[in-house]
């Protein structure tokens, strides 16, 4: 009877510990605050999942390996060999082992949690370790792939315990490819369910932005390192070419390779069986070899061609289309249904530079301006112009403008008509707000040089980096401002005038001028080279445009 009126005295105690903290708090506060430490938790989750994923390449692969390396009868491969496999794959264990503890002593404090930026402010900088991950990742499978057909490798992965939790090492190497990826959702759900009295509030989504940066930055890098690798393994298996054959080119970039019929000019329902290789700016054409090698049977250049629909060449030559190059030679191709010559119509159509005549994203605003009125007194691209019209008329109140991306696919084809040449009164008739939001993000994204110049970057990040004191500080960037080019000044004006618009609706469309800097600042002030260092500048790029957004009338 003692023990459980202890037992009962106890558990009164504990009901009233949890209680405690939430004495006097409102209803929907503490509804809040739960949810918030609900996504803590699994951001803290995934942490321990990514660290143990991490460690199972170490515990089970790195280590056994390192003492073998010494012993030559049993080595599994050489000191430079694990190099280049793992990489630098036990720096990014210890960062974010790291970041780990700084989670798990936040986490003392619950129910309260704050201070999760600082967190990740902290790990932020320790990140350019995956810059080092990312570039050695295509090299360190193709060595993986080399050293799975000897036997000693086989025999070593053989005797690694059957467990379920420890994947095979391809997969354990490609896991810290996407993990840095979850971060910004995750960070973007806590401040969504963040009250305005934690420090938290604002800061996450600062953080969040250069999480964004360095992510696409990382992505970047490994779309970069994979295209180097597949141009040069392409050259290396071309046979018969006379002379050296130099395929990696500066910009160049591999897009497609297929099975196509070439239709024969010197014999009518005549056909060669060729492999299609399309680059950025050349096609080579190939005939495949009994060793899976690629004889070199000639190359079309794209500049200034033109690709275009062709009727079938015989009963066994349909899905046809043809290539014409600068100086009149046609090439007609038969593919293997009607889906598949579209989309190699497609591909050659954006790697022409005729179309680059009539586009639009992707051109500098002096290109833009000289295919316009000269007239014009404003002399701002027609395209931003009319986007700003349109969304001024339309989309002022609508929730989350900016922000809310529409379906990509969509996207992608109301992009495709402009660059085209169709005219923006045709093509909004198509399109609802969101999409028109996302293409006027995609112009200022895509332009070869900011609004800001490259050279102006540094002087722009240093005045903000230099002082807080918010007069002062629009003071020092109008000065700036009057100093661009007169293009990108007048462009830049019109643009902030209309976000100062958008950011006065906030209370009906939730786009206050921090979360407007957020989504526009990193395109209207970037650097020449991006960077992982580089990203950090992003809270002070957000906070100039915020302060232009909220001066802007």
């Amino acid at each position: 009877m003692k023990l459980e009126k202890i037992v009962k005295c106890q558990s009164v105690v504990r009901r009233w510990l949890v209680r405690r903290p939430f004495k006097g708090l409102s209803k929907s506060y503490i509804n809040k605050i739960s949810e918030r430490n609900v996504v803590f938790s699994e951001i803290l989750e995934d942490e321990k999942k990514y660290l143990r994923d991490l460690n199972l390449i170490i515990q089970h692969y790195i280590n056994p390996i390192r003492k073998l390396v010494t012993d030559k009868k049993q080595q599994v491969m050489s000191q430079q060999e694990m190099a280049r496999i793992f990489a630098n794959v036990e720096d990014i264990y210890d960062l974010h082992k790291e970041h780990l503890f700084n989670l798990e002593k936040l986490a003392e404090k619950w129910p309260f949690v704050d201070q999760v930026s600082r967190a990740f402010e902290k790990l932020v900088p320790k990140l350019d370790a995956y810059g080092i991950y990312v570039q050695n990742f295509k090299s360190a499978n193709d060595h993986l792939l080399k050293l799975e057909k000897e036997e000693k490798f086989r025999k070593f992965i053989a005797e690694i315990p059957k467990v379920e939790e420890i994947l095979d090492l391809p997969t354990l190497l490609a896991v810290p490819l996407n993990y840095i990826s979850k971060y910004p959702e995750g960070l973007a759900k806590l401040d969504d369910k963040t009250p305005v009295n934690l420090e938290d509030s604002g800061n996450l989504t600062n953080v969040s932005s250069v999480l964004e940066k360095i992510c696409a930055f990382i992505q970047h890098n490994m779309s970069q390192s994979q295209n180097i690798a597949h141009i040069v393994g392409i050259q290396q298996r071309i046979v018969g070419h006379e002379g050296p054959l130099a395929l990696l080119q500066p910009n160049r970039l591999y897009i497609r390779q297929g099975p196509l019929l070439e239709v024969a000019k010197e014999k009518k329902h005549a056909f060669h069986k060729r492999d299609f290789i399309l680059f950025s700016d050349l096609c080579v054409i190939t005939k495949v070899t009994n060793k899976g090698l690629f004889k070199w049977k000639g190359a079309i250049e794209l500049k200034d061609g033109d690709v275009k629909d062709a009727p079938d060449a015989g009963k066994d030559l349909k899905f046809c289309f043809e290539i014409v190059t600068s100086n009149g030679i046609s090439y007609k191709f038969s593919a293997k249904s009607q889906q598949e010559k579209l989309g190699w119509i497609a591909d050659i159509g954006e790697a022409l530079d005729k179309r680059y005549q009539l586009k639009t994203f992707g051109r500098s605003i002096d290109q833009l301006l000289q295919r316009e009125d000269p007239s014009d007194p404003d002399r701002i691209p027609s395209f931003v112009r009319k986007c700003t019209e349109y969304l001024s008329k339309n989309s002022l109140e609508i929730e989350g403008i900016f922000r809310i991306s529409p379906d990509a696919l969509l996207v992608r084809e109301s992009r495709q008509r402009i660059d085209m040449g169709e005219s923006f009164e045709e093509e909004s008739q198509r399109c609802d707000s969101h999409v028109i939001a996302a293409l006027t993000k995609q112009f200022f994204r895509e332009l070869p040089e900011p609004l800001v110049p490259f050279d102006a970057y540094e002087n722009w990040v240093n005045v903000s980096k230099a002082s807080d004191d918010v007069p002062h500080l629009w003071k020092c960037v109008s000065d700036l401002i009057d100093q661009l080019p007169i293009h990108n000044r007048a462009l830049m004006k019109h643009h902030i005038r209309f976000l100062h618009a958008v950011s006065e609706r906030s209370q009906k469309n939730k786009m206050p001028s921090l979360n407007l800097s957020i989504v526009f600042g990193p395109s209207l002030i970037r650097p020449r080279e991006e960077s992982i260092e580089r990203s950090l500048d992003i809270p002070h790029i957000n906070k100039i445009v915020q302060i232009m957004i909220e001066n802007g009338d």
